[in-house]
């Protein structure tokens, strides 16, 4: 068992924690959570933090001397060995020095097995399929779009007859909710995220943490990661994952990322890809069988329908998300520039950060920066966002589905975006499109919609009914079926 992998209790002794930096706090808050004692730290930099960290007295390296009782946390990672050397060569034993990543195996095993055991799995019966979902993406996005799609399909899938749903969250940053409806188990654990705030610290909790939850769980029918990184976890009959854009290979970002995502495609029983676009773009860059791949779209969560009041004075052109790279905002910011409606209305940008000295140079070479705007808020403020622009404007260049589409339509706002990749399939004939590298093309549909309010109107009315034919509820439902589909090996 995991707990007794240190062949000791860090409860019952008196520990030191060498090092007073950033995984030296760490150290003292994972202890804590545990009712550790803590002697205090030493801190090797001439005492330069103080006579006092987290509350404990900072000691010096030169004087500590090995004790039975004694245990030695080393929070240093780089250097490990050195410090390693210097204590056992002044007569500590190697088995009474930890490592900082020993000791998160320690007190991610211990709370494990406290919290597992007051888990009850209620018995379904034989012809209910379990479907594992990992808390991958909720460790990296405090809100987004993949984050999004696992929310409403964990809670939409829990509602299904014949499926048990096992959502384990780990240790993650997410700021959405997750309802426990219908016949779900959502089993979720948490120890402080104040904690482990750095995101080597949770995945290595919770890949330790996942994989004594399955091996001491029932096996899943299904295992549906939620974002491509493998673990080695083996408790379960098929794995199916979703696609949801192949942004990483056609713009050369974070191999490591391509990487994990070739070895989960080729890993997998069966694929969900969130549009034709990304179908063929799987198939483009990877040599598997097409009847592996199912497209299930996605739908709209963005719904306040009681949002009515203005959130500005002015009349807006509206933009959401990042704006780097692909997402082609600088060619947005160019077209109002050169747009006759400058004076107008403004350019506002919800989310992606605010603007960077690079943008605002630009804004200044373009003699637009009071009416490029920035803000930010949840997802109320968003709504309201939407709800009271004049015309929403996504001019990516590349995108596996296009969720900001769907929201935009949902609040009557006139679309315009580009013939680029999946977007076409998400709006249909009820956007307005230009060319991507055409800052004139993007002028000029910008002032023929806000000119005609007729075409507006019109653009308005088929935006909403074209959000009606995406649903969260079909989503999940298509997905039941490709999980059915895979078990009975029909695919």
């Amino acid at each position: 068992m995991c707990f007794d992998i240190l062949g000791m209790n860090l409860t019952q002794n008196r520990i030191l924690i060498y090092g007073a930096g950033y995984y030296g706090e760490m150290s003292v808050k994972m202890l804590r959570s545990i009712n550790a004692h803590i002697d205090g730290v030493i801190d090797s930099s001439e005492n330069k933090i103080g006579n006092q960290f987290c509350g404990f007295r900072v000691l010096s390296p030169d004087g500590i001397e090995p004790s039975a009782d004694l245990i030695i946390i080393i929070s240093s990672m780089k250097y490990y060995d050195e410090i390693f050397k210097k204590l056992e060569s002044i007569g500590f034993n190697k088995k009474s020095i930890i490592s900082y990543d020993r000791l998160i195996h320690f007190v991610v095993c211990s709370k494990a097995i406290e919290y597992r055991q007051s888990i009850v799995y209620p018995n379904h019966g034989d012809k209910t399929k379990r479907v594992l979902y990992d808390g991958q993406i909720f460790s990296i996005q405090k809100r987004g779009g993949i984050s999004r799609y696992f929310q409403e399909l964990i809670r939409h899938i829990s509602q299904i007859e014949g499926f048990y749903v096992d959502f384990f969250e780990g240790v993650n940053v997410s700021e959405l909710e997750f309802e426990v409806v219908g016949q779900s188990n959502i089993n979720s654990w948490y120890i402080d995220n104040d904690i482990y705030n750095d995101i080597d610290t949770r995945n290595i909790i919770n890949h330790e943490l996942l994989k004594y939850y399955s091996d001491t769980s029932p096996s899943a029918d299904i295992y549906h990661p939620t974002y491509y990184f493998e673990s080695d976890i083996c408790n379960w009959e098929k794995k199916v994952i979703t696609v949801y854009d192949m942004i990483h290979e056609e713009f050369n970002l974070d191999q490591r990322t391509i990487e994990a995502k070739k070895e989960a495609i080729f890993n997998s029983d069966g694929i969900i890809a969130i549009s034709e676009n990304t179908k063929k773009d799987i198939l483009k860059y990877y040599d598997i069988d097409e009847k592996k791949i199912k497209v299930i779209y996605l739908a709209n969560s963005l719904m306040f329908p009681d949002v009515t009041e203005a959130v500005d004075s002015f009349q807006y052109i509206l933009f959401v998300g990042n704006r780097e790279g692909y997402k082609n905002f600088k060619t947005l910011a160019k077209a109002y520039a050169f747009s006759r409606i400058r004076g107008t209305y403004k350019l506002l940008c919800f989310g992606g950060g605010e603007f960077t000295a690079e943008e605002n140079s630009l804004f200044d070479d373009l003699k637009v920066r009071d009416g490029i705007m920035w803000t930010n808020g949840d997802d109320r403020k968003l709504a309201s966002i939407y709800s009271n622009a004049s015309l929403f404007v996504y001019p990516s260049l590349y995108e596996g589905f296009g969720l900001p589409i769907l929201e935009a339509m949902y609040y009557g706002i006139p679309v315009l975006t580009t013939f680029s990749s999946s977007l076409p399939e998400v709006a249909g004939d009820a956007a307005a499109y230009f060319e991507g590298s055409s800052v004139e093309d993007l002028k000029e549909k910008i002032e023929m919609i806000l000119d005609s309010n007729e075409l507006w109107t019109q653009m308005s009315n088929d935006g909403k009914d074209r959000e009606k034919l995406f649903s969260w509820k079909k989503t999940a439902y298509e997905t039941v079926r490709f999980y059915r589909d895979i078990l009975m090996d029909k695919v």
